[in-house]
């Protein structure tokens, strides 16, 4: 079916249903970032396949919201289709909100599918159309009633992620949680994300692509911890590790039935991450409070152990990436047949080499010229650029290991580069050792500090339409929160200790080319003067920067030191790990001091 089709068979069922409108989110029941085809429901009904935005579909019109990542990506997808871009955090385009109330009838009925759409969003949207008197609907899946070879859910095992990696048994992590849940007087706490699930039980699967998780849901109490999963993804070994650790498995399509059952008493959970379909089913009886999951904010401190080995996998990380680079400048100064998607084939079987490889984190970014002013974009068989000398090439990438996850982005020069290529790569490596090499006082919020990187932007009239960084997870996904650097989403979570957070400043001039410099960093405890105590960020990555790129004239004392000694330290902690005498001879050309 063509898009115009698609749209045609959802107005016939919302005709049926008596609706005014039909909302169309990109979630899963666990409110993941990623999700697995079968929930991909917002892809298949538009055709934009980037991995945020919500849709709206009303008798007479098809609107498709995209924040500044995409907006040249979904405008490109969605061509010759019913549906109309909505630019998020743009003027002149109207919210979600602000378009039904506008739009929608008094006492008008709006649809959309409860187990997806989280409780929070639903009480917003509810609140906000009360002045109309417009109903919400929310048992309706219209889109997956249209769908006819939808994907089913995923049915990849699950697996135990030993104690050498995770540092804490399941038991140990459950006894931290139920001791804030004694401190907030709660007798049960309801989770639905699955990298907090995941994390908590130590296991680890495959149901949603570069993220290791598995579909489940937690009901935890004082003396019982209820894990939801499909049973057949459980093989013996973690059978008897969860029972060894009282953990009772239960199928995960039985939660409603067991959340409708559940005494009278307190109980916790993040509106944000339960759907409003689970959400409804709780009892009247019950209490209940929101607050950010306990795991999401255990996790995200890391133990010893796992701060041990994320430096390890880091590094392991640093050799493929650094390798890859020069095999890239390498092949291209020979005129080798090289282009966006082959590429990524020498880059994966690199990381593969790697002890404790398990997948990519992401969708690699692999862009070349002006494509890479896309920030989301992704090369397909049928849509990529061949890479030659003349433009620059973006490379966005990570890998996930069992101790650990990255995130890194470099922007390489092919063969001889421009005042402006030089100007602009400059600026973002400004950006970003102005916020990596900034102390900051306990109690600081990411949505603070943002503004260190951002600022050099905006001395040169410019800016980038994305946050500055996010927190990343352990083999997790690979981002995560629960703090974040970002201008316009205010966050005030407090970096702490132990902490992991990229910083991924950028220059992207749509239609010519796009530069991002990314490096993992983790919070540290610093200096402490008087009362005063100060933490840091520890770099993570050692993956050399374009030499070539780079105008020393435009770098201040303090950052030309800066740059000289990140790459003095590339130098000390990969060469030893080369074996080729070419790549450690290029490495040592490019990490030389610069003057």
């Amino acid at each position: 079916m063509t898009t115009n089709e698609k749209l045609k068979k959802l107005r016939e069922l919302m005709s049926q249903h008596n609706l005014d409108a039909f909302y169309v989110n990109t979630a899963d029941s666990h409110q993941s970032e990623y999700i697995s085809d079968h929930f991909k429901t917002r892809a298949w009904l538009t055709g934009f396949d980037g991995s945020a935005g919500y849709a709206l579909v009303t008798k007479d019109a098809a609107l498709l919201w995209a924040d500044g990542r995409y907006f040249i990506q979904a405008a490109k997808q969605i061509e010759g289709s019913e549906f109309e871009l909505m630019k998020i955090d743009i003027e002149g385009f109207p919210t979600l909100k602000e378009y039904l109330l506008d739009n929608l009838p008094q006492g008008g009925r709006l649809g959309l599918d409860g187990r997806i759409v989280s409780q929070a969003a639903f009480e917003e949207i509810a609140g906000y159309l009360k002045k109309k008197d417009i109903e919400l609907v929310s048992n309706l899946d219209l889109v997956g009633d249209i769908w006819t070879d939808r994907p089913a859910l995923p049915k990849a095992k699950a697996w135990l992620h030993d104690l050498k990696f995770t540092g804490l048994t399941a038991a140990e992590k459950l006894a931290n949680v139920r001791a804030k849940m004694t401190k907030g007087a709660y007798d049960y706490a309801l989770y639905a994300g699955l990298d907090d699930i995941c994390w908590l039980f130590n296991f680890r699967g495959g149901d949603v692509p570069y993220n290791p998780v598995v579909l489940s849901y937690a009901l935890i109490s004082q003396d019982e911890a209820r894990l939801f999963i499909d049973l057949d993804k459980v093989d013996q070994k973690l059978r008897s590790y969860m029972e060894e650790n009282g953990v009772t498995l239960v199928a995960y399509e039985d939660l409603i039935s067991h959340l409708k059952q559940l005494p009278a008493g307190a109980m916790v959970l993040n509106r944000d991450r339960i759907g409003t379909a689970f959400y409804t089913a709780i009892p009247a009886h019950m209490e209940i409070s929101s607050e950010l999951d306990y795991p999401h904010m255990l996790k995200a401190e890391l133990n010893e152990v796992e701060l041990a080995n994320v430096r390890n996998s880091s590094l392991r990380d640093s050799v493929a990436l650094t390798r890859f680079i020069f095999w890239v400048k390498d092949q291209a100064a020979q005129g080798a047949d090289l282009n966006e998607l082959n590429v990524l084939d020498k880059l994966y079987d690199l990381r593969k080499q790697g002890e404790y490889f398990v997948d990519i984190s992401f969708n690699p970014i692999s862009a070349y010229g002006s494509n890479a002013a896309m920030m989301h974009y992704s090369p397909t068989p049928d849509n990529h650029a061949k890479l030659k000398p003349g433009k620059l090439y973006l490379i966005d990438s990570g890998g996930q290991y069992l101790d650990g996850t990255t995130d890194i982005t470099r922007t390489l020069s092919l063969g001889e580069v421009t005042k402006a290529e030089k100007y602009d790569y400059t600026l973002t490596l400004k950006a970003l050792i102005n916020l990596a090499s900034q102390p900051f006082l306990t109690g600081t919020s990411g949505h603070y500090l943002d503004v260190l990187a951002r600022s050099v932007m905006w001395q040169h009239g410019l800016d980038y339409k994305c946050g500055t960084g996010h927190p990343f997870g352990y083999l997790l996904g690979v981002h995560e929160g629960p703090g974040r650097f970002a201008r316009v989403v205010i966050n005030l979570t407090e970096l702490k200790p132990g902490m992991l957070m990229t910083i991924e400043p950028g220059v992207y001039r749509e239609g010519v080319s796009g530069v991002r410099i990314e490096n993992d960093f983790v919070v540290m405890l610093g200096e402490k003067y008087d009362i005063d105590q100060y933490l840091y960020f520890d770099n993570l990555t050692f993956v050399p920067l374009d030499r070539e790129l780079i105008d020393p004239d435009m770098l201040s004392a303090k950052e030309l030191k800066w740059t000289n000694d990140f790459h003095a330290q590339v130098l000390e902690k990969v060469e030893p790990l080369l074996k080729d005498e070419r790549e450690k001879e290029w490495l040592r050309q490019t990490c030389a001091p610069l003057s």
